[in-house]
């Protein structure tokens, strides 16, 4: 009897640890399927993506190909201006900081705006 018992707690233990595995994992895989659903930019969306990958790099002295890896770029076009956010990918190491945003003018290509103090 008291075996059973036992016996039933390492297997409730065991059914919970491969759960939150599960949960982690699939987190994991949404976050893949979004960024390489996100990586088909328009292409002066891509001028935009690199504009901002190459400032958070030289500001934050991030190798690019780091950025790349641990980060999502967030592109939001508005009439006059597109805005970028390099959003941290969690889980992943590297992605130093918080998500700096960089707004360009659509019409020149021009930095209008940038939060870089982010915690």
């Amino acid at each position: 009897m008291k075996r059973s018992g036992v016996l039933f707690g390492v297997l409730s233990i065991l059914a919970s640890v491969f759960g939150i595995a599960a949960i982690v994992l699939y987190d994991q895989r949404e976050y893949q399927s979004a960024r390489l659903a996100a990586a088909a930019y328009p292409s002066t969306e891509e001028g935009f993506v690199d504009q901002a990958i190459d400032r958070w790099s030289a500001f934050n002295r991030e190798p690019r190909e780091e950025i790349q890896r641990a980060r999502l770029p967030v592109v939001i076009a508005f009439d006059l201006r597109t805005c970028v956010q390099l959003k941290t990918i969690p889980g992943r190491h590297g992605g130093l900081g918080g998500s700096p945003i960089y707004c360009f003018d659509n019409q020149t290509g021009e930095l209008v705006y940038e939060q870089t103090a982010v915690d």
